[in-house]
C-alpha cells in the first residue's frame, strides 16, 4: 500500500466521525499505539476485503469482549475523579487575560515542549490552559482545562459518564446495518469500542465542553495552541469560530507522511480550520497553504531544536539511533539492535523524547541491555558518523550538524520519514532487518548544503519575525 491509499482509506473514516469524538478518526496516524497491527488490519479488513474464518471469529470475540469491558466504564469514572480533584485542590479560577493557550502537558510556560519559546515572547498575559494525562491533580504555573466545570458542568459530566457512552454504543449498533463492507465495519467498530474503554472517547467530551464553555466567555481575542491535526484540537477551533477569537495553530513538529490531516484535504470541516497557520518550514509551508486555502499560512520556524556546538569532530564509529515515542517501535529497534550485535562493532547511543509518557518504559528497555542512552554531547565535542531515525525533527536536527541521516524503515505504510513527503532530496533508508551487515557512511553534502537542506525542512530563524501575527 502506497500513501494516496491510506489517505483515501482515513478520509472515509474521517467523514464517517462528523462529530470528531474518537481519536483514530483524526488523520493522525501518531494516535495508533500499534502500527504494525492497525496495517495489517487495513490490508485484510479494509483492502482486501476477505477474512478467514479465523479472523472473522477473532474479531467478533475481541469486539464482544470490548462490549463486555464498555458496560461499567470505569475508566470515565476514574477521569471524573481527576477532574474534580484538579477542580478542589486548586486555587479558585481567576481569568482576565485576553489571550487564550491551551498546550498539553504538566510543564509550566518556559518549559513548555511546544511553545515556550514564542510564548515567553509575548507581551501580553494570557491564561494557560493545559491537557494533562496521568494521575497528577495539582498545578503549577498552569491551569487544569477541567477547572472550567461549575457543580452543574459536573453532574452533567457524571451522567455522560454513562449516557454519552452507551448513546455511542447504540450508535456504532445502527453502524453495523449500513451499506459498508464487513471489512469497514468491523476496523471502525473494533477501534471506537477501543476507545471507549480506554477512556479517550469520554476525555474527548470533557475537551469538547471545556472548548464550549470557555469560547463563551467572550473574553478572549485570540487563542494559540500546538496543531497536529488531532480532533480534539478541530472541536475547540470550531467553539472559537463561532465567537470572535482569532485562531493560530502552530505546528511545532516536522510534519511527514503519518501527519494526514496536515497534509491532505478532506480531514477537516470549513469551521475546523484557525484562522492563522504557523508552519515550521518552507517545506510545511508550500504543503500546507494548499490544504488550508482559506487560513493564513504563514512561514514560521522550528522552535523545539537542539543547538549543536560548531565545528565538531566526526566521531566515525558512532551512530546515534533518534526514536519517536512509540513504545512498540523502539523496542523492535533495540531488540534488532541487539540481535545483530550491532553494539559490538560501534559505538550506540539511543536518543529518545524525555517530554513523552513512554520516555521512562524505553529507557528501561535501554538501560537493562547496557546501551547508552544519548544526554549530552561528549566531552571531547564530537557528533556521529549517522543518525538512524524514526524522529524525523531530530534527523533534521543532526543533518543541520552535518550528519547523516538514514530512515529507519520498520516495513509498515506509516511512514514517518519526511524527505518522503516531496521527494525533494533522497536520504537513503535501512532495514532493521540489515543491521548485521550496516556499514555507515558520511554524508554526501557539505556543511553549507546540509544547513540549506534542513532550514528548508525545519527552519532555523528569528522568532520576532513572525510574532507581529501572535500580538497584533
Amino acid at each position: 500500500m502506497n500513501r494516496n491509499d491510506y489517505v483515501k482509506i482515513f478520509q472515509a473514516i474521517s467523514q464517517q466521525d462528523k462529530s470528531r469524538n474518537f481519536n483514530f478518526t483524526a488523520g493522525h496516524l501518531g494516535s495508533f499505539s500499534n502500527p504494525f497491527k492497525v496495517e495489517h488490519e487495513i490490508k485484510q479488513l479494509i483492502v482486501n476485503n476477505r477474512m478467514s474464518a479465523f479472523t472473522f471469529l477473532y474479531s467478533l470475540i475481541r469486539i464482544l469482549s470490548l462490549l463486555i469491558l464498555s458496560i461499567l466504564p470505569l475508566k470515565n469514572l476514574i477521569l471524573f475523579i481527576r477532574a474534580i480533584l484538579r477542580k478542589v485542590l486548586n486555587k479558585k479560577l481567576e481569568l482576565s487575560k485576553e489571550f487564550l493557550v491551551v498546550s498539553i502537558g504538566a510543564e509550566k510556560v518556559e518549559k513548555d515542549p511546544y511553545l515556550s519559546k514564542i510564548l515567553l515572547l509575548i507581551k501580553s498575559d494570557f491564561d494557560y490552559f493545559k491537557i494533562v494525562g496521568g494521575t497528577g491533580v495539582k498545578n503549577s504555573g498552569f491551569i487544569f482545562f477541567e477547572q472550567v466545570f461549575e457543580l452543574l458542568d459536573f453532574l452533567k459530566i457524571f451522567s455522560f459518564i454513562f449516557i454519552n457512552q452507551y448513546l455511542a454504543i447504540f450508535s456504532l449498533f445502527v453502524f453495523s446495518f449500513n451499506k459498508k463492507s464487513m471489512g469497514d465495519k468491523i476496523f471502525y467498530i473494533k477501534n471506537c469500542l477501543e476507545e471507549i474503554v480506554s477512556g479517550s472517547f469520554y476525555n474527548n467530551y470533557l475537551l469538547e465542553l471545556f472548548g464550549n464553555k470557555v469560547s463563551k466567555y467572550d473574553r478572549y481575542t485570540k487563542l494559540v495552541f500546538p496543531m497536529e491535526g488531532r480532533n480534539w484540537e478541530k472541536k475547540i477551533i470550531l467553539n472559537f469560530n463561532k465567537s470572535k477569537c482569532e485562531t493560530i495553530g502552530f505546528i511545532h513538529c516536522a510534519i511527514t507522511p503519518r501527519h494526514l490531516s496536515l497534509t491532505s484535504e478532506m480531514f477537516y470541516d470549513s469551521n475546523e480550520v484557525p484562522s492563522i497557520i504557523i508552519s515550521p518550514s518552507t517545506m510545511a509551508y508550500n504543503i500546507v497553504s494548499k490544504v488550508f486555502p482559506t487560513s493564513n499560512v504563514i512561514k514560521g520556524s522550528f522552535i523545539r531544536g537542539m543547538n549543536f556546538p560548531d565545528n565538531l569532530n566526526v566521531e566515525k564509529n558512532t551512530i546515534v539511533f533518534a526514536l519517536t515515542s512509540n513504545f512498540i517501535e523502539s523496542k523492535m529497534i533495540i531488540k534488532s539492535i541487539l540481535d545483530s550485535n550491532l553494539q559490538k562493532r560501534y559505538k550506540i547511543e539511543i536518543r529518545l523524547n524525555t517530554n513523552t509518557s513512554t520516555f521512562k518504559k524505553i529507557k528501561k528497555i535501554v538501560d537493562t541491555n547496557n546501551l547508552t542512552l544519548y544526554t549530552s554531547f561528549s566531552n571531547n565535542n564530537t557528533k556521529p558518523l549517522v543518525c538512524l531515525f524514526r524522529s524525523s525533527s531530530t534527523a533534521i536536527e543532526y543533518l543541520r550538524a552535518g550528519v547523516n541521516p538514514v530512515y529507519l524503515n520498520l516495513k509498515s505504510g506509516f511512514s514517518n520519514n519526511i524527505f518522503d513527503l516531496d521527494n525533494t532530496y533522497n536520504f537513503s533508508e535501512l532495514s532493521i532487518k540489515s543491521f548485521d551487515s550496516f556499514i555507515p557512511k558520511e554524508i554526501g553534502y557539505n556543511q553549507k548544503k546540509c544547513i540549506e537542506i534542513s532550514n528548508y525542512y525545519l527552519q532555523k530563524s528569528n522568532f520576532i519575525d513572525y510574532m507581529s501575527c501572535i500580538e497584533d
